[in-house]
């Protein structure tokens, strides 16, 4: 259950009204609630406004609100989702209408991370190990983007275990897949589609080799078609260990990540670069990493924006990351 907070200001003078807080100002920019969600309205100025609308189907009481200047509540209903309802401050002669829409139970985003890897020349397919989920959500595994074409989904009754992704990138290239989830309505979801990670398959060229030449545990040396060595590096090597996605969940401050191999650096591949939004610290968004062998720990101040007064000063928001990790023998 999550609260929020609308105020509404009243103008004696100009005869006008506003609304300040949470509302989307159509219907298609509807603001989502969920059920057991606390909207709390008061009001601002001189005046008494009215808000008006609550349907019945939305909110467990649907009668008008004449405001005060103390929180008078709204509890949302559990009613059909993605329905929408629009709500009126009226105040004088002036009204301004926000609206709110139904959502449902959010997919369990929540699984276990899948490593990047190569495949051996020739290669058909791929397969991935999907771990930790749940049966109350629709895993799929899509091409392009997290609103590509699904190539590979889940079994529904037991999405866990091993999954074959009939897809593989020509030889000698690499193609990044995206695993997605969503929730049915069926189960209480809206069927919005989620990005839950990506990771990144690539098909080996004919007579080509990836292996652990070079210093300390890892190198690269590269063999031409008659597996003659053209290429070892013995000197310091800087390699690519991991390349990690995934998402912090509205509630999550931390998070560690097993890496497919040590690191000793850390690149950010999308850091934060709006800082300030509508006068509010975007903390939810500004992630600090930290590694320890092959443990990767990712953290942030705070799970919402503004500046900070408590623990729960705000709704919780998720938010992603990619993050490219690297091994430097020399600084371990």
């Amino acid at each position: 259950m999550t609260t929020y907070n609308v105020i509404i200001e009243s103008d004696q003078e100009t005869s006008s009204v506003s609304w300040m807080g949470d509302g989307g100002t159509t219907s298609g920019s509807a603001f989502e609630l969920s059920p057991g969600d606390v909207v709390n309205f008061k009001k601002q100025g001189l005046g008494s406004p009215v808000v008006s609308g609550f349907d019945s189907n939305f909110w467990t009481n649907s009668s008008n609100i004449t405001l005060n200047f103390s929180n008078q509540s709204k509890t949302v209903a559990s009613g059909t989702v993605n329905s929408v309802d629009g709500l009126t401050a009226t105040a004088n002669s002036s009204s301004i209408t926000r609206y709110f829409k139904m959502g449902g139970l959010l997919p369990d985003l929540d699984i276990d991370n899948i490593d990047n890897f190569i495949r051996p020349n020739g290669s058909t397919d791929h397969t991935i190990t999907i771990g930790s989920a749940t049966n109350t959500t629709t895993y799929e595994v899509r091409l392009g983007s997290s609103s590509g074409t699904v190539i590979a989904t889940a079994p529904s009754s037991d999405p866990n275990g091993v999954l074959t992704v009939n897809n593989i990138p020509p030889a000698g290239s690499s193609r990044t897949y995206y695993v997605t989830g969503r929730r049915s309505l069926a189960n209480g979801g809206s069927d919005t589609v989620s990005l839950i990670l990506s990771y990144t398959v690539t098909h080996e060229s004919p007579g080509s080799s990836v292996g652990d030449g070079g210093t300390s545990s890892y190198g690269l040396q590269v063999f031409d078609a008659n597996g003659d060595t053209v290429l070892d590096v013995s000197d310091r090597v800087v390699v690519f260990s991991d390349y990690v996605t995934g998402s912090l969940s509205s509630t999550e401050l931390t998070k560690t990540v097993t890496l497919a191999k040590q690191g000793t650096v850390v690149i950010d591949m999308e850091p934060a670069t709006v800082v300030i939004s509508n006068g509010l610290a975007q903390r939810q968004d500004i992630l600090h990493t930290t590694i320890s062998g092959n443990t990767l720990t990712i953290e942030r101040v705070s799970t919402t924006p503004g500046f900070y007064y408590g623990p729960n000063d705000g709704a919780g928001q998720s938010t992603t990351y990619k993050f490219l990790v690297l091994y430097d023998p020399e600084a371990s």
